[in-house]
């Protein structure tokens, strides 16, 4: 179905959806289930399509999409079915919070805006933030000014992040996907600084919700064009880290050390589990496995 068909209301937050360069994946997230819970359940195929080109990369987005279309497949009401999605997003975020607030990170480099970091720092995980001015874009605006209500914040600019590594304890990143086949996916920019952390010996460490654990890594096209001294440059949005780079994930059903493409199948699954009932797995692995 073309999106032109839609309700008023979810074209204008598909819209939204596509227009948004400042919020996280868990934003996404939640604005996804809600977006489906107004669909009417002829509109649902599309609005499914629709959430899945918004941000390839962003797992979130396609494991709300994917449960979504195995609750159909299967039977299942989907309004249970998002209900359920809603009510272990607000679980995964409570209980995430009370797993960092067991962690120490100490001083920490990061960039861009995610709400994970946020949760570190009002968990009082984090001593101190080094925050990069996260170019391009503007969410570094709002990641200051929210960090900074638990913590002290300095800005950085991108240029001189690698030279820092020496003076923070750890790299700490949110995500946008950890995928079983791909890595750690977040804001352009976190690969070089991964990679600098690796020969400065800076541990790496990842905060995230378990559902942005997924399987095999979508192809990362999207971009942003930045301008330049008057030329247009196109910027990716996202990029992965490979799980090697990754000293731990710290989620809300645990903390991953040295994460491996296993451990995060285990947790993925652990996500469908918390999502559907047994008897439906069948279906679920069906359409896994076509």
């Amino acid at each position: 179905m073309s999106p032109l068909r839609l309700s008023s209301p979810v074209r204008a937050g598909l819209l939204r959806l596509r227009k948004d360069f400042h919020h996280g994946s868990s934003w996404y997230y939640a604005q996804g289930i809600s977006l489906l819970a107004r669909a009417v359940p002829h509109e649902i195929p599309a609005v499914i399509s629709q959430l899945r080109s918004v941000r390839p990369g962003m797992a979130p987005l396609e494991n709300l999409s994917a449960v979504v279309e195995a609750a159909q497949h299967s039977g299942r009401d989907i309004g249970q079915t998002l209900e359920r999605l809603e009510a272990q997003r607000r679980r995964a975020q409570e209980r995430v919070l009370g797993v960092m607030g067991r962690r120490t990170f100490g001083k920490v480099l990061t960039l861009s805006y995610s709400s994970a970091v946020l949760g570190a720092a009002r968990s009082g995980a984090i001593e101190e933030v080094h925050l990069l001015e996260s170019q391009p874009g503007t969410e570094s605006r709002a990641a200051f000014r929210d960090y900074s209500r638990f913590v002290p914040v300095t800005m950085v600019p991108d240029a001189i992040g690698g030279s820092l590594l020496g003076a923070v304890d750890t790299l700490l990143v949110g995500c946008d996907g950890i995928f079983a086949a791909g890595g750690v996916v977040n804001k352009s920019g976190s690969l070089g600084l991964a990679r600098a952390a690796a020969a400065e010996h800076v541990p790496v460490r990842v905060v995230g919700e378990s559902y942005k654990f997924s399987r095999t890594l979508p192809q990362l096209t999207q971009s942003r064009n930045l301008k330049i001294w008057g030329q247009r440059v196109k910027v990716p949005l996202l990029e992965a880290v490979p799980l090697r780079y990754v000293a731990s994930i710290t989620t809300d059903v645990g903390t991953l050390r040295k994460p491996d493409p296993a451990s995060v199948l285990r947790h993925h699954r652990e996500y469908w589990d918390s999502v559907f009932p047994r008897n439906i797995q069948k279906a679920v692995n069906q359409l896994r496995n076509p």
